[in-house]
């Protein structure tokens, strides 16, 4: 239920955005019958408002997903430098472990690499 929280997020986003252009819509074509100009507004405005108020939940869920992916890959960097292998934790599980596998061989086939933190230089 609490799961990928973040794409859940963003997901109710799009279903809420969708939801406020389709009832605009509606809205618009019921006033239309009685004055054209005012329907067309509350299709065309109410549309384009429920679209942009979608961004805010949209983004938030994004962030989720980002922060998620950043504390995941935070966990991956303590590398012993020898053999790449990991040393975990005892409370790490296995599924960790193996992302962690994972994620560091496509990086290590993309050519990128690991640094030690410890010597990386420090701006001033």
């Amino acid at each position: 239920m609490f799961n990928n929280i973040g794409g859940k997020i963003k997901t109710l986003a799009k279903v809420l955005c969708w939801t406020g252009i389709i009832l605009s819509i509606l809205v618009g074509n019921r006033r239309m019958a009685n004055d054209e100009i005012v329907g067309l507004l509350t299709a065309v405005i109410g549309a384009f408002l429920s679209w942009i108020s979608s961004f805010a939940l949209y983004g938030f869920g994004e962030l989720i997903v980002k922060t998620t992916e950043i504390a995941e890959k935070i966990n991956c960097l303590f590398v012993d430098e020898d053999d790449y292998s990991y040393e975990f934790d005892e409370q790490q599980d296995e599924e960790q472990a193996a992302y962690c596998e994972t994620d560091t061989q496509e990086g290590m086939n993309q050519g990128s690499s690991f640094i030690n933190i410890e010597q990386a230089p420090l701006k001033k």
